[in-house]
């Protein structure tokens, strides 16, 4: 049989819309190049299992359709005839496998699934992932094109399944403990269903990237990869999982309900061969860390950084976009990691009130923890940035207040504020759901920046507003390397900023500052035009500065005269 696995876009059928609809150049399309992670683990079991496999990556086409392709009639029919369709034919497929992680995606999914049955009908459409495994029933109980969900850690039942298909006993999966089917669905017989879990990760074969289309184009996309970090040579990434679950109970997090709480890993030394065999082929230099909890054994973080030094010396930078847990880390840990490659850290912190950690989110980060560590990674020269998240029903507007003042008061070099998101599978969607705090459930609204919370003290508005103040001020305005005369950091950090986003005055105005404190008048003198043309031409950029009580500063001052 031949597989087709797919991983879908990033982003709601509804985004993708006004995407496509947007005039050239007034909308910031995908720039990052994610690895289809799981779907390679998948797809590397099925081909040890000599099953005909390939994998088509629509994330990677939308880069390519905005930015290369650029076709004249943009829309999401175009996009799936030119991408899905050309591939399901090109293939030819048995059967084909999808990828959801988040309520974003369903839609859409939705819509893939649909035509690939227009496209032919006998293909065998099978689901998976976050979303689907809490959230299965939508699927399957009305004709949406989809025809399995297998929940949780797909590699051994997609295989399984696959098997089944080709001796021609489908009627056998309706007894799946794994799988769910539409008579199950249709008949109410879902006892014993349960979400499957590779127990022992060292089972599973080493991930085969060469399934990738082009894998060049992720090795070397520099887009969006975290980091910020001035690098002598060019990115050579490849993302990999060293252990899966997280034994925490935050109440905005999924993970565990497809990776359970246990924590499982691959050896050190397994991985420390995979790193061998991709520098000797594909000679990586950037390891991204897809793991959820990696430094959750303080053994295993140091044996890991000290081999990596040992076989690799300073070839590695780390990058872990998922965050590390602040009472994983102290001063030997954090050397080890430094020397090992970690020259910048996403701390995962989320609020700045004691109340919200241990009542609201459950996180139980106490904030007396936050600030020794902040210390001990500026004491090794790492970049210090953080993640906070505002807007939980049960947080009043004063509390994520305070996780501003927290983030200002830690000095770090920035600080990411996002809002809750309603994971399916949370605690914090079950309990939106219950006590009426979602805008909408829609399920076609974007993951991660549409905020879709209300509570009877606050609504969407106010805290967009708080959102907003707290980037402003903690980042740029009274940003920590600007304030303390930081300036090459500034600049760095800065100049990244305005590369991705060139009308953001504010950005622009802290460059500025950045250099004029270097003494680079040149540079400057560029920005200043810039930012002139700005307020002058575009209201929103004037309403900001007038906003930020900026008009009677440099190098705005003159437009006090004149507006």
């Amino acid at each position: 049989m031949r597989v087709l696995l797919i991983q879908p876009v990033f982003a709601s059928v509804q985004a993708l819309e006004r995407m496509f609809q947007a005039k050239e150049g007034t909308i910031r399309p995908v720039k990052r190049i994610n690895y289809p992670l799981g779907l390679l683990h998948i797809g590397s079991v099925l081909e040890k299992n000599a099953v005909q496999t390939n994998i088509i990556d629509l994330d990677r086409y939308l880069f390519y359709y905005m930015h290369r392709d650029r076709p004249q009639e943009r829309s999401l029919d175009n996009f799936l005839e030119t991408y899905l369709v050309k591939n399901i034919r090109k293939y030819q497929p048995d059967v084909i496998g999808i990828s959801g992680n988040f309520n974003t995606v369903a839609k859409l999914i939705q819509r893939c699934c649909e035509r690939i049955k227009e496209e032919n009908p006998n293909i065998i459409n099978v689901v998976g992932g976050h979303y689907f495994t809490n959230s299965y029933k939508e699927i399957l109980s009305t004709d949406q094109g989809a025809d399995y969900v297998i929940l949780g850690e797909a590699e051994e039942v997609m295989m399984g399944l696959v098997r089944v298909l080709k001796e021609g006993k489908s009627s056998s999966l309706n007894d799946h403990p794994h799988i769910v089917t539409k008579d199950n669905v249709r008949n109410g017989q879902l006892q014993g269903k349960r979400v499957a879990m590779v127990m022992d990760l060292e089972s599973l074969p080493p991930i085969n990237y060469s399934l990738l289309e082009e894998e060049e184009d992720y090795l070397s996309s520099a887009q969006d990869m975290h980091t910020i970090l001035p690098r002598e040579v060019s990115i050579r990434a490849i993302a990999l999982m060293t252990s899966r679950g997280c034994p925490h109970s935050c109440t905005y997090c999924a993970s565990h309900k497809v990776h359970g709480k246990k924590m499982r890993a691959f050896s050190v030394d397994r991985v420390m061969r995979e790193l061998e065999d991709l520098v000797g082929k594909y000679d990586i230099n950037t390891l991204v860390f897809e793991d959820d909890l990696f430094t959750y054994s303080r053994k295993r973080t140091i044996e890991f950084c000290q081999k990596v030094c040992d076989r690799f010396g300073d070839r590695f930078v780390f990058d872990f976009p998922n965050g590390i847990a602040v009472r994983t880390l102290d001063d030997e840990v954090v050397y080890w990691l430094a020397k090992a490659g970690m020259k910048q850290i996403n701390l995962a912190v989320e609020s700045g009130n004691q109340y919200v950690q241990d009542v609201v989110i459950k996180k139980r980060v106490k904030l007396e923890w936050v600030k020794p560590v902040v210390d001990i990674l500026k004491k090794y020269d790492v970049l210090v940035r953080a993640y906070f998240i505002i807007g939980f029903p049960g947080e009043t507007l004063d509390m994520m207040r305070d996780t501003k003042n927290f983030a200002k008061a830690l000095k770090l070099d920035w600080s990411v504020f996002s809002f809750a998101t309603p994971i399916v599978g949370s605690e914090l969607y079950e309990k939106a759901l219950r006590d009426n705090h979602l805008v909408t459930d829609d399920m076609d609204v974007s993951t991660y920046f549409d905020f879709r919370l209300k509570t009877a003290d606050w609504g969407p508005d106010e805290v967009i507003r708080v959102q907003e103040e707290a980037n402003y001020e903690v980042n740029f305005l009274e940003n920590y390397n600007l304030v303390e005369g930081n300036y090459p950091k500034s600049k760095l950090i800065f100049e990244d900023i305005v590369k991705d986003y060139p009308q953001h005055v504010i950005a622009n105005y802290c460059l500025w500052k950045s250099l004029r404190g270097l003494g680079d008048e040149k540079g400057a003198a560029l920005i200043e035009r810039r930012m002139r043309e700005l307020v002058e031409t575009d209201e929103n950029s004037l309403n900001i500065i007038k906003r930020y009580r900026l008009l009677s500063e440099q190098p705005f001052s003159y437009l006090s005269a004149v507006k």
